[in-house]
């Protein structure tokens, strides 16, 4: 019992120090891009008539204006699209070019606002967020000449409700750590929700078979096509605190998991190791509170509780750089909630993944 104690509490202490190292790549940010580059925002919607027009207000105020906004309508059964061309004939000076989709998916859509798009420079927006007016000059101040890409941090806006803590913690540490990772060149997750990159380039991605299979993850796809093609210092990440994009907080558990399980299903797709071992990691992570209980329920060792301590000091340390760093608003409730929690939401996706074709994502299986 001894030998196991110390196996968990080694594990433990790996597990702060590499925070701790995350934490400190978090925090290196590069502002040496160009703010005279033209640029195109482009939005895939489907089913967004409530937020549609959320997203097209955050980005009136500009303070880098884009060319054009182009929206796709992925086959939206409700009036996503009334609403856009309603916006858009309200403010003509935004430039506000609404279509349909002639494919199937977002990756189909998105392809179509990229073959639309008159710039080399595209910013891509999920239709279900909002920015900060200093958003796009973020986005590009924060790319390099080396840089295909750059994602933004996506985040869930503010809630009052309990379980909303939890979410946001949630999310807000699962960011930050593939924030982190992109910073020591070690890219495993992007967000289409917030993505500056080259229409060529997407072009090139959209006829690929990488991910083609799923109806959705073309974003973290597209970053594998590029890592592939260019290498990996091809992805970059803004921290700045105006390019966070800030999207709808799950409106209960049964739709936070579901997005959990859509996420982890594509995983079968992927062509790197890296995601499975930041993966690995999180789920040795995930279940080492239970551990701590029932090996100090057969032991009586209360010293298991130790290595608990320590991974629940590093999560919180980790998390409040991060929220520090690009002014997020954190919150420690939120974060014992997930400390509690985390298993049980890590066992309930586990458990659903082999039955993941049969979970609806927007009335289409995942």
């Amino acid at each position: 019992m001894i030998i196991l104690l110390w196996i968990v509490l080694i594990f433990a202490a790996l597990y702060f120090i590499l925070l701790i190292v995350m934490s400190l790549a978090f925090r290196k940010q590069e502002l040496s891009g160009s703010t005279e580059l033209d640029y195109t925002v482009i939005i895939a919607a489907r089913n967004e008539e409530e937020n549609i027009q959320n997203v097209l207000k955050s980005l009136e105020f500009q303070t880098i204006k884009p060319v054009s906004i182009i929206i796709v309508s992925d086959h939206s059964d409700d009036n996503t699209a009334i609403k856009a061309n309603s916006f858009s004939v309200e403010h003509p000076e935004m430039n506000i070019l609404v279509y349909e989709s002639t494919g199937y998916g977002k990756r189909e859509a998105i392809k179509k606002a990229c073959e639309l798009a008159t710039t080399e420079l595209v910013l891509s927006l999920d239709a279900d967020c909002s920015v900060h007016a200093n958003w796009a000059e973020s986005m590009l101040t924060s790319k390099n000449e080396i840089h295909r890409v750059v994602g933004a941090p996506v985040l869930y806006g503010n809630s009052n409700s309990v379980l909303s803590f939890l979410f946001r913690s949630e999310l807000l540490q699962l960011v930050a750590g593939g924030v982190a990772a992109a910073k020591m060149n070690l890219p495993f997750q992007i967000s289409g929700g917030g993505m500056l990159f080259y229409r060529d380039d997407y072009l090139s991605f959209a006829d690929q078979k990488l991910g083609k299979r799923h109806n959705h993850g073309d974003d973290v796809f597209f970053m594998q096509f590029l890592l592939q093609k260019y290498k990996r210092r091809s992805v970059g990440v803004s921290t700045h605190r105006f390019s966070v994009v800030l999207t709808n907080v799950p409106k209960s558990l049964s739709a936070f998991l579901r997005q959990r399980i859509r996420w982890a299903s594509k995983a079968v797709s992927y062509q790197s190791i890296i995601p499975f071992l930041f993966g690995f990691i999180a789920i040795l992570k995930g279940f080492l509170y239970p551990l701590a209980i029932f090996l100090f329920i057969i032991s009586g060792l209360e010293a298991f509780f130790i290595p608990a301590g320590i991974v629940l000091t590093a999560d919180y340390l980790f998390s409040a750089s991060a929220a520090i760093q690009m002014r997020y608003k954190y919150s420690i409730v939120g974060q014992l909630l997930l400390f509690v929690f985390y298993p049980f939401i890590l066992l309930s996706v586990l458990l659903a993944l082999p039955f993941s074709g049969k979970t609806k994502w927007k009335g289409r299986p995942v």
